[in-house]
């Protein structure tokens, strides 16, 4: 839009390469992934991100539970939706997109 300025943040991911020499089991690797990825779960929230338009994890916070979709076209009960990513953010103004839903 011409005349408006915006930032767009996409999600922040953390990425784990990992190598190993010749002769060792190559299973090696994905054990070595999975405990790092245990590693990095306890740190979470990262706090690696140095901008006002970010909040630090001190201000952010956290949701649990489980996402079921009702769709009585394809089920008679509710579907979990273990594939599914949610996005959160703060509440904005009238009309921002954190407030443009359909229901």
């Amino acid at each position: 839009m011409r005349g408006k300025l915006g930032r767009k943040y996409l999600d922040l991911f953390f990425v784990y390469l990992n190598s190993y020499p010749q002769g060792i089991d190559p299973l090696l690797l994905w054990h070595q992934a999975k405990n790092q990825a245990n590693i990095e779960e306890k740190k979470w929230p990262y706090n690696f991100v140095a901008s006002n338009d970010f909040p630090t994890s001190e201000k952010r916070g956290v949701v649990t539970g489980r996402l079921l979709i009702r769709d009585r076209y394809i089920k008679n009960e509710d579907i979990v939706a273990k594939e599914s990513y949610v996005g959160l953010a703060a509440p904005g103004g009238v009309g921002s997109w954190q407030r443009d839903c359909k229901v």
